[in-house]
Parts: structure tokens; sequence; C-alpha cells
């Protein structure tokens, strides 16, 4: 989902006050907008709902409904029993990793989280994604990502790429399930 150059530890969370005290309000909330990206995507996959969901407890389907996945290392539980996946992710001259928490919040709803206790070039990464029942044994994908990619400038230079990569993996989702009829 996203991608930056090697990583590095992870930004410590400031607030807009304690950032920048003496700006505007205007300009607070223009440097915050600039640094978040954020996006939804919806699409209906020709499978029924419990195939689809299953998809998401098999550590590496997730090379295939992430793009540009170099690698996926299961990392156990956290304590809320989310799922705890170490990821790269990048083009050669561009890469990076971190660790996402993939919490089922109840059926057919999953939070997906940065996990701030291994470094990630983010400042910081959520979403949720939802599916429901159609006609037809189908299954719409409901998905929803911000990411706050904070100062390091190589995200920013690559900021278009990066909201591309955010929107694509329901369309993965979509392909890899209905390839493994």
């Amino acid at each position: 989902m996203w991608t930056g150059c090697a990583a590095s530890p992870p930004a410590q969370a400031v607030s807009p006050s304690a950032a920048a005290p003496a700006a505007a309000p205007e300009a607070i909330e223009e440097a915050a907008s600039d640094d978040l990206i954020q996006v939804e995507e919806e699409v209906v996959i020709s499978a029924p709902i419990e195939r689809v969901w299953s998809v998401f407890d098999d550590p590496q389907a997730y090379r295939y409904i992430l793009p540009l996945v170099r690698s996926v290392e299961p990392r156990g539980k956290d304590p809320r029993g989310a799922l705890r996946l170490g990821l790269v992710q990048g083009v050669s001259i561009a890469s990076g990793s971190y660790t996402v928490l993939i919490y089922k919040v109840r059926p057919h709803e999953l939070e997906l989280s940065i996990d701030h206790a291994y470094p990630s070039i983010l400042r910081e990464g959520r979403g949720r994604v939802e599916l429901k029942s159609e006609a037809d044994g189908k299954t719409r994908v409901t998905y929803r990502m911000t990411a706050d990619l904070g100062d390091h400038w190589i995200l920013h230079f690559f900021k278009d790429r990066i909201r591309d990569a955010l929107t694509r993996p329901p369309y993965l989702l979509k392909s890899y399930v209905e390839g493994k009829r």
C-alpha cells in the first residue's frame, strides 16, 4: 500500500499546535493536508463473501492484493488478535518497509493500521475494508485508506504514485479472488 525509501524509525506524532505554535491556523491546516493521502474505492467481486473474507487470513495473499510487494513476513498477532505482517513494497529505486496490523473488527469488516512497534517510513496509515453480500453470490468491497506521509521528502516526491498505489488493493483483491476459481 505504501512506498517510499528505505525504512527509518517512525516519526513522532506531533500535534499541529506543538509543531508550529506561531503559525496561522490556515498554514497548519494546509501543511497537514499536504502530508495526507485519502482514498476510497469500491468494487464488486464475483465470489461469495466467505471466499473473499478468507483471503485476509492468508499472509501470503497480501503479496498479490497489495501493489509492489517484495516480501511478506508474518509477525504473529498483537494483543487484540490483529494479524501482524511485515511488508516491503516498492520498486528498484524506492522501497519502504512497515508492519501492518489487520484487525477483524466484526464479521466482514477489517481495520488496517501501521504498527509503530516496528520501524515505518510513514507517520501514520489507517484504513477500513468492508464486505457486503450482493445478489448472485457476489461481494461488494468498500475500501478506505488514509496515509500520513509526514516530512519525508522522498514520499512527497512520489506522492502521486503512492496515491495510485493506495487505490489499487480492492482491484488486486478482485483479480486475485476471481482468478482462483
